[in-house]
């Protein structure tokens, strides 16, 4: 066992396929445990970027190379999309958990959409809505259904069982409506959820998915104030209410923020930063949102903050540079 765990995984790949012995240790979960907590302090790194959205051009990088994990060369050099007819554009809607929903558009103007892992060049085409017609796909994009769709999956044991593929049809008023497809059924339904205060649009930054739930950036109605719309698409069907949180520097230190609000994901929890200044003082605060709930004063917690004086000083005093 300690022996089979440092070798490479094209090497334990090969092993599986000798016996069926081999093959029931290497797809055990104690194995697959053991062999990511091996090699827990050597990591792979990489992200989808795509300097034109309307054009052919899909590029991994920032790939660290790890021959632990059998990735000898970026992995931008072994990422192909197969797809069955000519296509002219292609666009990253979103990735999640080592997986990326692309929307490509053919020749002929029909639009196709495709879930895969781009190390293991394996894609598959998620069938249109049936009750979407092509001229309301067409809405959807036009409205930018790039903002508005989402990819959440469930995980076990640090693999992906399945994935439920999202796009949001109406928004307005209290009312979000979605159309999902699900992984486990090869299915779409429709799904109306409950907000507990008006919401006006969505904003342009794309969805963030963690642990099955959904969280876009939109504008209260009236306000203006950019909160947080959660939805847990993996919860219990029956829950219709979704989840508005606002931002920990809402209210009375707004005005103190400096960077459009914005979230991200970190060590597992959704996490907001941004520079504050007040008396002359500049800080970095870093929160970590623990609750999903609007009323809950404790919702987010204030993980790390830090003076940004001694890099102003380092940078003489020069006001302007960007984090």
């Amino acid at each position: 066992m300690e022996v089979l765990a440092r070798l490479p995984l094209k090497s334990i790949a090969r092993f599986r396929s000798t016996s069926k012995g081999w093959k029931l240790l290497i797809d055990s979960d104690f194995f697959r445990d053991y062999f990511i907590f091996r090699n827990s302090s050597s990591s792979v790194t990489w992200s989808i970027i795509q300097m034109r959205p309307h054009k052919l051009t899909l590029e991994i990088i920032g790939h660290h190379g790890c021959k632990t994990w059998g990735l000898t060369r970026s992995p931008g050099s072994l990422m192909s999309c197969l797809v069955e007819r000519a296509i002219k554009n292609l666009q990253v809607l979103t990735c999640t958990d080592g997986l990326v929903l692309l929307y490509a558009k053919a020749t002929d103007g029909t639009p196709m959409y495709y879930v895969g892992n781009p190390l293991f060049q394996e894609w598959f085409r998620i069938p249109l809505p049936p009750f979407l017609s092509l001229q309301d796909l067409k809405i959807l994009r036009n409205r930018g259904l790039s903002g508005d769709s989402g990819l959440v999956t469930k995980m076990q044991s640090g693999i992906v069982v399945s994935y439920k593929v999202v796009f949001v049809m109406s928004h307005g008023g209290t009312k979000v409506g979605f159309a999902i497809y699900s992984s486990d059924t090869g299915t779409w339904e429709t799904r109306h959820v409950t907000c507990l205060d008006f919401i006006l649009l969505f904003g342009s930054h794309k969805s963030i998915a963690l642990n099955g739930i959904l969280h876009w950036i939109f504008h209260r109605d009236g306000s203006g104030t950019r909160s947080i719309l959660a939805y847990d698409f993996y919860g219990d069907h029956d829950d219709i209410l979704c989840s508005i949180v606002d931002f920990p520097d809402t209210g009375e230190v707004e005005g103190l923020s400096r960077f459009t609000r914005t979230i991200t994901t970190s060590e597992g929890s959704i996490v907001y930063f941004n520079e504050f200044g007040e008396n002359g003082n500049r800080t970095l605060q870093v929160w970590r949102l623990v609750t999903y709930t609007d009323v809950d004063p404790e919702a987010w917690q204030l993980f790390w903050e830090v003076s940004l004086e001694p890099l102003i000083e380092f940078f003489g005093g020069d006001a302007s540079f960007e984090l």
